[in-house]
């Protein structure tokens, strides 16, 4: 079979040697891992139907490995052949090593094609093979509940956020299993709050394989944002640097280089990061978005000095920000940060709350609004809010707790001890919860 060459030719000279060796290495030695190597290089770089003819000829050469099987299965199904999909994945399935993700897609691809009762199986038989698998848990008790089955899905998405607690997605199918059965309509509608707005994740073990076969200065990039975004940004400043000749011209990238060196403490770098940034594109708003807030870090760093240049300055570009994207909650967040540094409470909660009304991503921007009339000295009207705060989102102890200190202060000792209590539940031994409930039994 002659070799299949990708649509495209221009890529980066990385991508392009990365297919040239793989393609070598099939010309020297035509064997099934070869073909694979090189079908698995394609599918990494988006060259899905070069992938799909490498792939097959592995296959028809004679590969038995699962994970073949299973990405030939996704190529397929990602230019929109599905039946040709569902026959790859079955034989994924049934291949060695055991495919986890291959049973669970599978089930998802039957239901789908209206075979509830094969998809019911081979989810069963997924489950009991490996019930603490978080993907499987997921697509199990999505499965149980988009079939009319909403009760069974409860135990599973129990599960998953036990071993997943950040996981939001789970928090809003658990809600809407509870919803759906009729049971337990508080946490369902505390749950559906929670997860409101998540997006899923399927990234199987596969596919996080064939991400890491990806290659150029691009790829290099997002690999490295990722690092930094984890906590490894010190580490992670002098790669990203390095990239600038080959991914100078995009603003994005120095809109990263900036936040990386946020986080590092090196503020004039990261001054002269923006501005390439907003030279190329003036009117970015995620470039004018962290000026605002790389100048609110200069006036922290300079131990908060009194009077408000800075922070006007600051003021000015998120106002800025805010008019090139009015739906950025993080804009109207950053905005109320900056009111609130300059003692302007009122203005900073109304900002507070826009940013919480536009929120995706289950920041709870309301919770600094209560906190922020706390700290303008309007104890009652915090505690207020605090209450309502902790009626929307019942599971976060940490506000619970703040909530009955407040009313403990304030001389509730009886309301101060029903939450301080509920919040001992989510915060056992907490010495700050003891010692108040212990303050108060001695009045």
């Amino acid at each position: 079979m002659e070799i299949p060459k990708p649509l495209k030719s221009d890529f980066e000279p990385e991508i392009t040697k990365a297919f040239n060796m793989a393609a070598q290495s099939v010309e020297q030695s035509p064997t099934p891992r070869n073909w694979a190597r090189l079908a698995a290089i394609y599918h990494a770089h988006q060259e899905l139907n070069a992938a799909i003819a490498a792939y097959q000829q592995a296959v028809y050469l004679g590969d038995a490995h699962s994970r073949t099987a299973h990405l030939l299965a996704m190529a397929l199904d990602e230019v929109g052949d599905r039946d040709e999909a569902i026959a790859s994945m079955e034989r994924a399935a049934a291949l060695k090593p055991y495919s986890q993700p291959s049973q669970w897609r599978l089930a998802q691809w039957k239901f789908e094609a209206g075979e509830d009762a094969e998809a019911e199986q081979i989810f069963l038989d997924a489950y009991n093979n490996n019930s603490e698998d978080k993907l499987t848990l997921q697509a199990t008790a999505k499965y149980l509940i988009d079939s009319g089955q909403p009760k069974k899905a409860i135990g599973p998405l129990v599960k998953l956020i036990k071993i997943s607690p950040t996981n939001r997605y789970a928090r809003f199918l658990l809600g809407t299993a509870m919803q759906r059965s009729g049971t337990q309509a508080d946490d369902a509608k505390s749950f559906l709050e929670v997860g409101r707005h998540a997006k899923p994740s399927w990234t199987d073990v596969h596919m996080q394989a064939l991400s890491q076969l990806t290659t150029g200065p691009r790829a290099d990039f997002l690999r490295l944002v990722q690092r930094s975004n984890s906590g490894k940004a010190r580490e992670s400043i002098a790669a990203l640097e390095s990239l600038e000749p080959r991914l100078g011209d995009d603003p994005g990238y120095h809109i990263e280089v900036c936040k990386c060196l946020r986080q590092i403490g090196s503020y004039a770098k990261a001054h002269a990061a923006i501005e390439k940034a907003l030279a190329i594109e003036p009117g970015n708003f995620r470039a004018t978005y962290q000026q605002a807030g790389l100048i609110r870090d200069d006036w922290i760093s300079m131990g908060k000095p009194e009077g408000h240049a800075l922070l006007e300055k600051a003021l000015e570009k998120s106002d800025h920000t805010i008019g090139l994207n009015p739906t950025n909650a993080p804009s109207h967040a950053l905005r109320a940060q900056v009111l609130e540094d300059m003692g302007r409470f009122e203005e900073s909660y109304q900002s507070w709350m826009e940013a919480d009304r536009l929120d995706r991503a289950d920041q709870r921007f309301s919770y600094q609004g209560a906190r922020t009339i706390l700290q303008s000295g309007d104890r009652d009207r915090g505690i207020e809010l605090l209450g309502i705060y902790c009626d929307r989102f019942p599971l976060h102890h940490a506000a619970r707790k703040q909530l009955g200190l407040e009313q403990w202060k304030g001389g509730d000792s009886i309301n101060a001890q029903r939450n301080l209590s509920m919040a001992s539940q989510g915060l056992p031994g907490d010495p700050e919860i003891r010692q108040a409930i212990d303050a108060m039994s001695r009045q």
